[in-house]
């Protein structure tokens, strides 16, 4: 936080109360200056010789100026003359080599306005001088020597660190100036980094001093030939994206003498996946492997690090898949309309990382794009925007998230084929993009301007399809609107389609819904889960392959129910109790988890044991997370990859 600068009065006051600096004309000394009179005009440089009287140099108290942020305190230092002799009575003028990180008045005080690093510039008549300059944001109450206790051997080099901590005892972040030094350099020094060598076998004590506080640590040395060192752990479990571990190195002597030691020096691989301290805290920042190397002299041992994410949410879409991990998402699969939101346009079969780096609330992916919420109620969209469905005007696709820039605050979002729909807060819904078949809601042609639905109902859960969307209301009954040419709208009304949301027939209460390519399906409260709309390839799984305008109960083994449902271009998917996966409609691409090359009218287990906590269906693939976070996909490739295949996250 920036503090605001005092006005000229208050430092005035300041300076009233604490005393003022001489002026000129108060000055009980003459001005010091070498003075040359007309008649030494024409004297040649050869002619002057040193004056003693003329300031020489100014001394500054401390290796660095410190001030707290918000605070005038003033700056003090000595003026030598050419004898090196104290000359009392000399002004010295101050100035800040940047105002906006230290301010010095008029009267010479310094103002700390922002924490950050500056010079003081001190000026003794013809002499001027810089002093480094800090400006922190609390004082040090007090300072931890790390590692508080060491052993090392002859010729080992040891990297010290300080915790810092105020009044409150909250720990001090910004970099602070520090001294140190040993209680006996003939055993070890240390250098400004605060990295002890070691010279001689004995016990010592290092030495950190932080705005006068000072920490003291034990050190021995000893006087050990070291044959080997060994990190432990030496095989460390995989990491959590966020997460810490420490390392430590044991060496060992040639006499099998163990030798606890936290000086080895530290690095790791590929920063980009985890960074290591120096003192062997491996931090990890970044999905995939490295190698940690700790290196004693010439002797080396190292560990694999593997870093991978907590997945909370896995999408599907046309040719691509997204997992949502924290604030970060990544995704994979196609990217020919710049739908993996990476800034390019390369398909990927790995997982690349979405440029976008705010707060995300919610994910749904549609045919050739993607939108989020972020924690703000704005939409966010990439990829395709043929017909607006990026509420974007321009029509061009975009590789990277940009915002919907509406004065809307949304709570839901779905993306459907080619076009995109939101819940705002209350539950009026809106749709932008394509509207040839009605999808988006209202009577007009497409746009990417969102728009009320039509109907003025209150919604609590919205699913855009292929060609129609639908909804649940407050009242839980589910409405359609869009295409009905396949009975997609519920079995209210017999047009081809309709731009006001219909209500869907059946006398079902739903919990959820999912609207695919030209079908629904959905979670009822009142009963079974159901289906309906478009079924040539039995993806309304009631075993049959007749379309239906009315909801048909799903052709479940007995006992069995879904606990989620999901729905694809012409297949779909949901999970049992337990998390056992159940998958029905059309089979091209494996899409259904299986080898068999059959169409499935009823929902069927896909091979293997997997049981899953979440599961999204895209247009010809589906995914699942496991309850220990791991991702499956199987079918359509990029997308998937391969039946059952777990994607490496």
């Amino acid at each position: 936080m920036k503090i605001p600068r005092l006005p000229t009065l208050c430092i005035t006051l300041l300076i009233l109360a604490t005393g003022c600096p001489p002026t000129e004309s108060q000055s009980p000394t003459p001005d010091v200056g070498f003075n040359v009179g007309e008649e030494d005009a024409n004297v040649g440089e050869e002619d002057i010789v040193d004056d003693p009287s003329e300031p020489a140099e100014i001394v500054f108290p401390e290796a660095e100026f410190v001030i707290l942020q918000g605070s005038p305190t003033r700056p003090e230092a000595q003026v030598l003359d050419g004898n090196g002799e104290v000359m009392e009575g000399v002004n010295i003028d101050w100035a800040s080599a940047d105002p906006s990180i230290i301010e010095v008045s008029s009267g010479g005080f310094a103002l700390g306005i922002e924490i950050g690093t500056t010079e003081l510039i001190a000026t003794a008549g013809s002499l001027e001088e810089r002093w480094p300059a800090r400006v922190v944001g609390e004082a040090v109450a007090s300072v931890e020597l790390v590692p508080a206790s060491a052993t090392i051997s002859i010729g080992w080099e040891l990297p010290y660190m300080v915790n810092l901590r105020d009044q409150w005892n909250s720990t001090i972040t910004d970099e602070r100036h520090v001294e140190w030094s040993t209680t006996d350099t003939a055993l070890a020094t240390i250098d400004a980094n605060g990295v002890v060598e070691a010279h001689a076998a004995g016990e010592l004590e290092v030495i950190a001093v932080v705005e006068g506080i000072e920490a003291r640590a034990d050190l021995t040395i000893l006087d050990v030939d070291v044959e080997s060192i060994a990190i432990t752990p030496s095989s460390p479990a995989p990491m959590e994206r966020g997460s810490t571990l420490q390392l430590s190195v044991t060496a060992y002597g040639t006499g099998g003498e163990v030798l606890e030691n936290q000086g080895a020096q530290w690095s790791s691989d590929d920063e980009d996946v985890a960074t290591v301290d120096t003192l062997g805290r491996v931090h990890a920042v970044g999905v995939g492997q490295t190698t940690v190397t700790a290196a004693v002299g010439e002797l080396e041992d190292t560990v694999d690090i593997e870093v991978y994410f907590l997945i909370h949410q896995v999408a599907a879409g046309g040719g691509f898949s997204c997992a949502l991990a924290g604030a970060q998402i990544l995704c994979w699969g196609a990217n020919d309309r710049g739908q993996l939101g990476d800034g390019t346009f390369d398909d990927s079969a790995d997982p690349v990382v979405v440029d976008y780096s705010g707060a995300v609330e919610a994910l749904s992916l549609g045919e050739d794009h993607a939108c989020l919420l972020d924690g703000d109620g704005e939409v966010w969209c990439w990829g395709a925007n043929d017909d607006g469905q990026l509420g974007q005007s321009s029509g061009d696709e975009s590789a990277t998230p940009q915002p919907l820039g509406v004065s809307i605050d949304f709570e839901k979002i779905s993306a459907g084929k080619d076009h995109t729909c939101a819940l705002a807060t209350g539950g009026q819904a809106y749709c932008w993009g394509a509207n040839n078949s009605s999808q988006s809601g209202h009577a007009g042609a497409s746009t990417h301007q969102p728009t009320a639905v039509a109907g003025g109902h209150t919604f609590q859960a919205v699913s855009a399809g292929g060609r129609h969307t639908c909804g649940i209301a407050a009242n839980d009954n589910a409405y359609c609107w869009g295409a009905n040419d396949r009975g997609q709208l519920g079995g209210s009304t017999s047009a081809d389609q309709s731009s006001t949301p219909q209500f869907v027939d059946g006398g079902y209460s739903f919990g959820s819904i999912s609207a695919g390519g030209d079908h629904t399906c959905g979670r009822s409260t009142s009963g079974p889960p159901v289906c309906w709309g478009a079924n040539d390839r039995g993806q309304l799984g009631v075993g049959s392959t007749t379309d239906q305008d009315i909801p048909l109960t799903l052709a479940l083994q007995p006992g069995e129910g879904l606990t989620v449902i999901a729905s694809g271009a012409e297949h779909a998917c949901g999970l049992v109790s337990g998390g056992s996966p159940r998958c029905w409609g059309a089979h091209d691409d494996g899409r259904l988890g299986t080898t068999d090359n059959e169409d499935a009218t009823s929902p069927q287990p896909i091979d293997g044991a997997h049981l899953f906590t979440r599961i999204a269906v895209g247009a010809a693939h589906a995914c699942g997370r496991t309850a220990d976070h791991q991702v499956l996909c199987w079918g359509a490739s990029p997308a998937a990859g391969a039946t059952a295949s777990p994607v490496d996250l």
